[in-house]
């Protein structure tokens, strides 16, 4: 139930992002699309409780590509970046961007926007999450919500929840 809640939650978020600067009839329009989306992925959710998908795996080839740091989740709000940063003092919103590229060949590269720094390691599949494991010896379980092709990790010391749209690049 809390990942069916975090994925809907998910997917108003990014959606919201990108819709940024719409006039209001657009914004309105697209805000009905976002409403009818999460309920579709509501009843996708409960049809897949009931039958489901046997293997449970996330598609591999969907992960493949970079994907960014889109909003935070905390408390049941969202914030992008930059209203995060502020939230926490924190002066330079670049410090909470990340972005991060799955390869192909199972390598895994996350750079940091501040300081353009990379740590580099592999990503397998493992059930319904993404396990990114860096030279460091750290790991980040994140989760694919192929419905909305989003991405998301949960801090578990501080039950923040970091969302991550897929990125082209400048």
């Amino acid at each position: 139930m809390r990942k069916k809640l975090l994925m809907i939650m998910l997917a108003g978020v990014l959606t919201s992002f990108a819709f940024v600067g719409c006039s209001d009839d657009e914004a309105e329009e697209k805000e009905a699309k976002t409403e009818q989306a999460a309920d579709e992925e509501e009843e996708t959710e409960e049809a897949d409780e009931e039958g489901g998908d046997e293997s449970g795996e996330v598609d591999t080839d969907a992960i493949i590509g970079s994907w960014m740091t889109g909003a935070y989740m905390k408390d049941g709000e969202s914030y992008n970046p930059e209203e995060y940063a502020e939230l926490n003092d924190i002066e330079d919103y670049n410090q909470l961007v990340f972005v991060y590229t799955f390869n192909e060949d199972g390598t895994v590269a996350a750079q940091a926007a501040a300081t353009g720094e990379v740590a580099n390691g592999t990503w397998e599949v493992s059930g319904e999450q993404i396990i990114a494991s860096f030279e460091n010896g750290s790991q980040v379980p994140f989760e694919y919500n192929a419905e909305n092709d989003m991405m998301g990790v949960e801090d578990a010391s501080t039950g923040v929840i970091t969302l991550f749209a897929r990125y082209q690049g400048q």
